[in-house]
């Protein structure tokens, strides 16, 4: 799901859009971690971390109608429903993965 497939091969569909965000912080007071972009990964605080990777178990989840998406610490899109729906407490960056494009009134996907 996350190689370099779209970035190197025209033949394969261009999914970054859907996977990939500028890198971003999420916050629980004092407690910071960072998902960044370059390597796909979390790093920060251990236990805000810790809550977060909790939820990322590899599976398969749909957070939207007909949307899913690989509960990864990779994909960018996972790590922020995850601290927004399940980890109590968290606010993000303005660099945050934005969820608009995905849930308009009145659209259907």
């Amino acid at each position: 799901m996350y190689c370099d497939c779209p970035y190197t091969d025209p033949a394969v569909v261009d999914d970054k859009e859907y996977t990939s965000s500028r890198s971003f912080e999420i916050f629980r007071g004092d407690e910071v971690v960072e998902w960044d972009r370059r390597t796909r990964s979390l790093s920060g605080d251990a236990g805000l971390l810790g809550d977060i990777l909790a939820h990322l178990d590899g599976n398969q989840f749909s957070p939207l109608h007909l949307m899913s998406l690989w509960a990864s610490p990779k994909d960018p899109f996972a790590v922020h429903f995850v601290a927004r729906e399940y980890v109590d407490g968290c606010t993000f960056s303005k660099t945050a993965p934005n969820w608009g494009r995905f849930s308009k009134p009145g659209v259907i996907y």
